[in-house]
């Protein structure tokens, strides 16, 4: 006799797949706002007024509004791409970690997905940017500071050198 719960496991197996997935998507985007941009805010002495990070992305965008005691472009330029800068490096550093260590199963999955988010986040951003005036990429594109050729190849390269 076959048991019922062996019928029911691959099922679990994927809603937890797909429940992790979830969690580190918001997190992803957490460490892109929070991380990202209110770090280099913080570090340059810079206020942080508010924040939201959506669960519903990419329908709906997360958002940090801050405010910074100067109007320096290299800060704002630093500031607006700490978000890609940062995500980029976790992704890279969570690949890293995964080639060179072992761990369970529940941990190497949202380990994952984290650095899939992360990863995700900073080459859309500048391949889409590259495309289309788009975020983060959008404002530096139109501050001049970056081609949209330029971003759209960064973006190839690192999506290519992370896959």
């Amino acid at each position: 006799m076959v048991s019922t719960l062996t019928y029911g496991k691959p099922l679990v197996i994927i809603l937890i797949f797909l429940a992790v997935g979830f969690f580190t998507k918001f997190l992803a985007e957490a460490i892109h706002e929070l991380m990202g941009h209110g770090m280099f805010v913080m570090l340059f002495s810079g206020q942080i007024k508010s924040f939201y990070i959506s669960p519903l992305w990419p329908y709906e965008l997360s958002y940090i509004n801050w405010s910074l005691p100067t109007s320096d472009q290299n800060i704002l330029i630093w500031v607006i791409g700490g978000g890609i800068l940062v995500t980029s490096i976790v992704a890279f550093l969570i690949q890293f970690i995964l080639l060179h260590k072992r761990f369970n199963l529940a941990i190497s999955l949202t380990l994952f997905w984290l650095s899939f988010w992360c990863f995700i986040n900073a080459t859309g951003y500048l391949i889409i940017g590259g495309i289309i005036r788009f975020g983060d990429v959008g404002k530096v594109i139109s501050m001049g500071v970056i081609a949209p050729e330029i971003s759209l190849v960064l973006g190839i390269g690192i999506f290519i050198a992370g896959f």
